[in-house]
């Protein structure tokens, strides 16, 4: 089994409420191509986001589909517990990371959000996901191929085996475009529809911030989260620069969405027949 120093309960991921309409957000690509995943869904359908932080996206889904049942669950005690602090019509729950404890073909549609890469092990997750997802359920599912020689990122690891997001955000799977399509195949789900993401503007920022993690001994929603609660001159500029670099990189990945040199892919699945 493959462990990591990274600290989970030291913040919870997805804190910060989300605008769909907000190019600023950093989540904003996920959620634009969930909400029109689930736009299709029927009344009354279940929806499970695995590895939900702090729930800001299945909330978001939530505002916009009142009717949907929406689950979410997380292994980080911080995370859910905030994300039941500020909402009560959806059920979330912490568990083990492993079995999720939901009956065989409960859920008509799941997400999951940057999370495989951490997992221990993504061949036992991916079963239980389809365990759990009805026969013609819908299954999104957004990771990054940091392993990609198309990637800044797959570059860097190839010539110098720098690999910074397993220090600073708990990475512990690096992949390409093929072995993810090949694990998810392997594991009983087709490939109905690829989207790419976090194009160079974003591969250059984001390996700036992660030199800048590395340098203050910080990990990622940690520096995140102390810039929000320290409200000074210096962190409102901070913020308000940080805020425009993500509007720029969202706007990079609408226009290259097709471009496989994107860092982060995000796979609409269903399950094999």
């Amino acid at each position: 089994m493959i462990t990591t120093d990274f600290n989970y309960e030291k913040h919870a991921y997805c804190y910060v409420d989300i605008d769909p309409h907000d190019l600023s957000h950093g989540a904003y690509i996920h959620l634009k191509y969930i909400l029109e995943l689930v736009q299709s869904l029927p009344q009354k359908s279940k929806i499970l986001d695995y590895g939900c932080g702090a729930g800001a996206i299945i909330k978001a889904v939530k505002k916009a589909r009142p009717d949907l049942d929406c689950y979410g669950i997380d292994f980080s005690s911080v995370a859910i517990n905030q994300a039941k602090s500020t909402s009560s019509d959806i059920n979330f729950k912490i568990f083990n990371g492993e079995s999720t404890s939901y009956d065989d073909n409960f859920f008509d549609c799941i997400i999951m959000l940057e999370v495989l890469e951490h997992v221990s092990d993504p061949n036992q997750t991916l079963i239980e996901i389809k365990r759990i997802l009805k026969p013609l359920g819908n299954f999104f599912l957004a990771v990054p191929q940091e392993k990609s020689l198309k990637t800044l990122q797959g570059i860097l690891i190839k010539l110098f085996s720098f690999t910074p997001s397993k220090q600073t955000a708990g990475h512990l799977h690096f992949w390409t475009e093929n072995q993810l399509s090949t694990l998810l195949n392997l594991n009983g789900f087709n490939i109905n529809e690829k989207t790419y993401s976090q194009h160079l503007l974003w591969q250059i920022i984001g390996m700036t911030y992660m030199l800048l993690l590395l340098l203050t001994k910080r990990q990622t929603q940690e520096l995140s989260q102390h810039l929000s609660s320290t409200k000074n001159i210096i962190t409102v500029f901070s913020e308000s620069i940080i805020s425009f670099l993500i509007l720029s990189t969202n706007l990079e990945s609408l226009l290259f969405s097709k471009s496989n040199h994107g860092l982060d892919i995000q796979f609409r699945c269903s399950l094999q027949k």
